[in-house]
């Protein structure tokens, strides 16, 4: 059965939708069906299974989906499954995503290949109600002043966010020409309200806890 709730969509490379904490929490249809879309095997189960050799993108999405869930204890999860080098694929995961009841959609991936996000860009201008969480990217390739994309679209209905260890340890804001990063979240360890709330690692996770959070 549906869960209720409010929806946010995460578009990654496939999670484990059996783990404890999400498999009650998947959105579904009037049929009981998974709201979900895996683009590589053309279904609607965009499954990845953990702990198998050469599969580590899997677990760390499973983990960046549970970080969703347990952030915001009321949200359902619309899973969608892409290969992140395929542009088209980032399109039509976006349409997708577009046509559930997600208005937030979480976008833990990057690259520095702006073409590959081409279509993404055209698809976003196209859903302006929609909130995208994007990741500001590499935090090395950032303080470098090297452009990661997605977030250097610079798209207008997006929140671009990165972890603030990360970014203060390498001067990345006092930087010129320093990109776009619209939240910074706290590392582990450095919350002042330790164990009540959640802290993120690097900018894939940043993605997952701000969605949480909005």
């Amino acid at each position: 059965r549906d869960p209720g709730g409010i929806a946010i969509a995460l578009i990654a490379t496939g999670i484990d939708y059996t783990h404890p904490e999400i498999k009650d929490r998947l959105a579904r249809d009037g049929e009981g069906e998974i709201i979900g879309l895996d683009l590589i095997a053309g279904d609607n189960r965009p499954y990845a299974a953990t702990g198998l050799p050469g599969n580590e993108d899997g677990a760390v999405d499973t983990i960046l989906a549970r970080r969703i869930l347990s952030t915001y204890r009321h949200a359902r999860l619309v899973p969608i499954r892409v290969d992140p080098n395929n542009k088209v694929m980032l399109a039509r995961a976006l349409a997708f995503a577009a046509s559930t009841p997600a208005r937030i959609v979480a976008v833990p991936l990057w690259s520095d290949v702006k073409d590959t996000w081409e279509f993404f860009n055209q698809a976003a201008e196209q859903i302006p109600d929609h909130l995208l969480i994007l990741p500001a990217g590499d935090a090395d390739a950032v303080a470098q002043g090297r452009a990661q994309w997605p977030g250097a679209l610079n798209l207008k209905a997006a929140l671009i966010v990165a972890t603030a260890s990360e970014t203060i340890e390498r001067g990345t804001l006092a930087r010129p020409g320093a990109p776009r990063i619209d939240a910074l979240l706290l590392g582990r360890g450095e919350s002042m309200f330790a164990g009540i709330v959640p802290k993120a690692t690097d900018s894939s996770e940043a993605v997952a806890l701000a969605a949480g959070l909005a």
